[in-house]
């Protein structure tokens, strides 16, 4: 359309760029911000985006999770809010049984354990005793062996998660003023 001699002669003299047409020029339907034409658009090729999506997901996965994790960081009382709802609707009720029932699956040791020394604890065969770390009245069993799970060591949930080597430095959350290099 621009190919007017005129217009280049005007933006090399430094008369600037030509004027613009106005965007009542443009169709309706194919206005880019008509948003009932996108909506639409995405409805009937639903698969065509689909597979973008998934493309464009798995070649950023890297970036993707460390901005996800980053936001999650700095806003964790939104995701507790956010998880508290949805587990609430039965869509999410659902979702969490099915999670729960492809971790007792995949971990079928580690669950069988965990049943076998609550229901000892529940009828007093064994009695939970403070964390051997912190002294921590609320413990947790931790099994070395889940195929003997009546013997355990008793942690607080900070010291189990230090041992199972979930957590960096225990010492910054069981003392906040000591320093950071965890003495």
């Amino acid at each position: 359309m621009r190919n007017n001699r005129n217009d280049v002669l005007t933006y090399v003299c430094g008369g600037g760029f030509p004027a613009r047409p106005e965007p009542t020029n443009i169709l309706p339907e194919v206005n880019m911000y008509n948003k009932e034409y996108h909506r639409k658009y995405n409805i009937k090729n639903r698969d065509k985006k689909r597979k973008y999506n998934r493309k464009y997901y798995f070649e950023h996965l890297e970036e993707i999770r460390k901005s996800q994790k980053e936001y999650f960081l700095r806003n964790p009382g939104k995701f507790k809010i956010y998880r508290a709802k949805y587990v609430q609707t039965i869509k999410g009720k659902k979702s969490l049984i099915e999670r729960s029932k492809r971790y007792r699956l995949k971990n079928r040791n580690k669950c069988l354990a965990r049943d076998k020394l609550n229901n000892a604890i529940r009828s007093g065969k064994i009695i939970k005793k403070p964390c051997e770390r912190c002294g921590d009245i609320n413990s947790q069993g931790h099994h070395k062996n889940y195929r003997k799970p009546l013997m355990v060591k008793w942690f607080c949930e900070i010291c189990h998660k230090f041992i199972e080597g979930n957590l960096i430095n225990i010492n910054i959350l069981k003392n906040p003023l000591a320093d950071w290099s965890g003495k």
